[in-house]
């Protein structure tokens, strides 16, 4: 597939940047990268050639601009569920997209 060795490059880059927690999922059915920005701790999944990815980050993105408070709220749902590890559909939980959504 194409994308992983656009993705692999990119990846090789991010460190460079000084984004951390770099992590290459490539045998996923969409390939991504993990990584973290350091200044404001925000997670991303960058993905290429997704288009109901690209939706759904739009569709968030607007939430987010109609009222501060849904980033907010957001991020402690994640975070309330990382803690205790209720991430996750490997392992039959929900992913984190889908208690953002909540």
């Amino acid at each position: 597939e194409e994308a992983v060795p656009l993705l692999t490059g990119f990846a090789e880059l991010l460190p460079e940047f000084s984004f951390q927690g770099v992590t290459r999922i490539f045998h996923a059915s969409v390939p991504l990268v993990k990584f973290t920005d350091p200044g404001s701790g925000i997670e991303v999944d960058f993905c290429i050639q997704n288009a109901l990815g690209f939706r759904n980050s739009s569709m968030l993105a607007a939430y987010c601009r109609y009222d501060l408070r849904v980033m907010q709220l957001g991020k402690i749902v994640k975070e309330w569920a990382r803690r205790h590890e209720l991430v996750g559909t490997v392992d039959g939980y929900l992913n984190s997209y889908a208690y953002i959504l909540l």
